[in-house]
């Protein structure tokens, strides 16, 4: 995990893209776009615990400090310029629209901020508003909390391979639990939104990096394309297929994106090159901005009651637009002074060339 890994922006153009256009095209064309959530879920465990090891093997535990600091740079800068662009659109919107809920946005924009609004979502009390994209920010977040604690405590006790499948363990305990849940007659929201019941690719990710694994059986290579289409099938038949999600589904899902990713690391997989063309790189590195854009722009259109064809194409060029501004305006100068915090605390810095790749 110590080198830059240009095919992993290469697979965050493709979570996102599967995002945007779930949400601005489906169903027309897509409809089952959180298969992109589930890819990016596994590539931040998989990031994640790269780092965390790697720190860990270097100098005996990770920094908790810097860690959280690291997080807070990467998410929260870009993540705040999206919720005062809301803000700014729920005050603008209100003056002009009495049947917008005025506060029960503001108290998205909360949830949002205070990393909970997947429990907000999964408890009924709101269904996102503006911001309700911003439920899978949540969930990393709060595996971002409690994993690093959990690592540096028990790191040392067990070999990685061990622990890796130890994780693959928890991810089936997981797998049943929401399973469960489901035949108890949990709600939808629930089971999609809940941190313990769509934590799967996180922990896949995680089990990723610490097998140490960079290169797959050669049975596993040579069946590159069945990830693919497994993730293909799920995308078109998500409606048909949504109640066999909570059975087992998110689980084949997440298994699949687990194996795509291990895929884009062993770099022999025939996709690979495309992963790393210009374009797909292009997206990739603004995929996090895009995502955080794309929904609130989306959701103004919707709103003001003038969806069409024609609107859902400008959201996404306005959304590319504004995460290109966001990108460079907001997130680089503060993964910018990310760096120049660990070089004032004696460690080694990390930025977008040559080195590890950010997350989420």
């Amino acid at each position: 995990m110590g080198r830059y890994l240009p095919q992993i922006d290469g697979l965050r153009a493709v979570a996102v893209s599967a995002v945007v256009i779930d949400h601005c095209f489906g169903p027309r064309i897509l409809v089952g776009g959180h298969i992109g959530v589930d890819i990016f879920f596994v590539i931040s465990g998989f990031l994640i615990t790269g780092l965390l090891v790697e720190e860990i093997d270097r100098d005996g535990r990770a920094s908790l400090r810097d860690f959280y600091l690291r997080r807070f740079l990467r998410i929260m800068p870009a993540l705040l310029g999206v919720s005062l662009f809301v803000v700014a659109a729920l005050l603008a919107g209100s003056l002009v629209a009495r049947r917008l809920d005025l506060w029960g946005e503001l108290r998205n924009v909360l949830y949002t901020l205070a990393s909970i609004m997947n429990w907000a979502r999964a408890a009924g009390w709101t269904g996102g508003g503006f911001l309700g994209h911003a439920w899978s920010l949540s969930v990393e977040e709060q595996f971002y909390l409690v994993w690093p604690l959990l690592l540096n405590a028990t790191a040392g006790r067990l070999d990685r391979r061990r622990y890796a499948m130890v994780l693959i363990g928890a991810m089936l305990a997981l797998a049943a639990w929401r399973g469960f849940l489901a035949w108890d007659g949990a709600s939808a929201d629930r089971l999609y939104n809940g941190t313990d019941t769509r934590a799967d690719g996180l922990l896949l990710g995680a089990a990723l990096a610490l097998s140490g694994v960079r290169r797959l059986p050669a049975i596993l290579l040579k069946l590159w394309p069945v990830p693919l289409l497994c993730l293909a099938v799920v995308a078109v038949s998500t409606p048909w297929s949504a109640p066999l999600l909570a059975y087992g589904g998110f689980t084949l899902v997440a298994l699949c994106a687990a194996w795509l990713v291990a895929l884009a690391v062993d770099d022999r997989a025939p996709f690979v090159p495309w992963l790393k063309s210009p374009f797909a790189l292009w997206i990739g590195k603004r995929s996090y901005s895009l995502y955080l854009w794309h929904y609130p722009i989306l959701m103004i259109f919707s709103f003001a009651g003038v969806r069409s064809r024609l609107t859902d194409v400008v959201t996404v060029v306005a959304s590319l637009v504004a995460a290109h501004l966001s990108y460079g305006l907001i997130e680089q100068p503060f993964l910018r002074l990310k760096g120049r915090f660990q070089d004032l605390w004696g460690k080694r810095a990390r930025g977008e060339r040559g080195v590890p790749n950010s997350a989420p």
